[in-house]
């Protein structure tokens, strides 16, 4: 392990970013930046004000710590415990899923289908940190909407988003195993729910498997069963002409697909995320 005691800070960028090469992490420079941005509490410009300023005791302890947790393939953004989702921080800890940029596509799916200006209610499935729903809350400044989760520790976390984002007045939050305690109808019900089969658990990164909750990753025997159960109960709780919008694995888009096709939806759609893989099915009822 890197020793940081009395190094300047370009130094310990260095050192620090040289150890995560030998290691193995592509993202070695730049993990290297923002872990000691954090020690600091500063941003890449301060950071590089002073390349001279030396390390106290206290940062340079810290420092090590961070990296420790690094070469233990501790993602980043749970070192830090945040992450930036659509331009935005969301507070996360170990009970709930690491927001992927994968996820902005289902964001710009459902802003789609989302005029400015109108009072849009909207249900959030399985939400976790919350990124789904308070994403569109603070996109669309009309609309309000409930984030259910399963888990009253990821609630807890989807609350203090919410607080952190100024629209805790326009969401409510419901601990249901997915429609158990929800009532009422939705204009929109978005859901990014556990959709890996035991084969992909089995060879998930170790920055998954060791820090993401599996409650938010397993999707039973081939990965669909929360698609089927959603899709099973989901007319019972839309508008007449209300939109559900999943997002699902890069191999699923067919079977997902024909469940909403089966379920009667109409203007079934299917969009790619910036690396060209299927990341959304879109349907709207009726």
């Amino acid at each position: 392990m890197p020793d940081f005691t009395a190094l300047t800070v370009e130094r310990a960028q260095r050192v620090c970013a040289a150890a995560l090469r030998e290691a193995g992490f592509e993202t070695s420079d730049l993990d290297a930046r923002l872990l000691l941005q954090a020690v600091l509490s500063c941003d890449a410009t301060a950071l590089a004000r002073d390349p001279a300023r030396g390390l106290s005791d206290d940062e340079a302890a810290r420092f090590s710590d961070y990296t420790a947790e690094r070469l233990a393939h501790k993602p980043v953004s749970r070192i830090l415990g945040r992450r930036e989702f659509y331009g935005r921080d969301f507070f996360i800890n170990e009970r709930v899923l690491d927001p992927r940029a994968d996820s902005e596509t289902l964001i710009e799916a459902a802003l789609a289908q989302l005029p400015a200006g109108e009072a849009a209610h909207i249900l959030d499935l399985g939400t976790g940190s919350g990124c789904l729903l308070l994403t569109l809350l603070a996109e669309r400044e009309t609309a309000k909407g409930v984030a259910a989760d399963v888990s009253p520790h990821a609630l807890k976390v989807a609350r203090e988003n919410a607080e952190r984002l100024g629209v805790a007045a326009r969401a409510r939050f419901i601990e249901s195993d997915w429609f158990k305690n929800i009532q009422g109808r939705f204009d929109m019900i978005v859901s990014n729910p556990p959709y890996l089969t035991p084969g992909e658990m089995e060879f998930l990164d170790r920055t998954v498997a060791d820090y993401d909750p599996h409650l938010a990753l397993y999707g039973g025997a081939d990965g669909l069963s929360p698609y089927r159960l959603i899709c099973r109960e989901v007319e019972k709780f839309l508008t007449p002409t209300g939109w559900v919008i999943f997002e699902i694995g890069s191999l699923q888009a067919r079977a997902v697909s024909a469940m909403m096709d089966e379920a009667g939806f109409s203007d079934v759609q299917v969009c790619q995320d910036l690396a060209g893989r299927d990341r959304v099915v879109v349907g709207r009822r009726g």
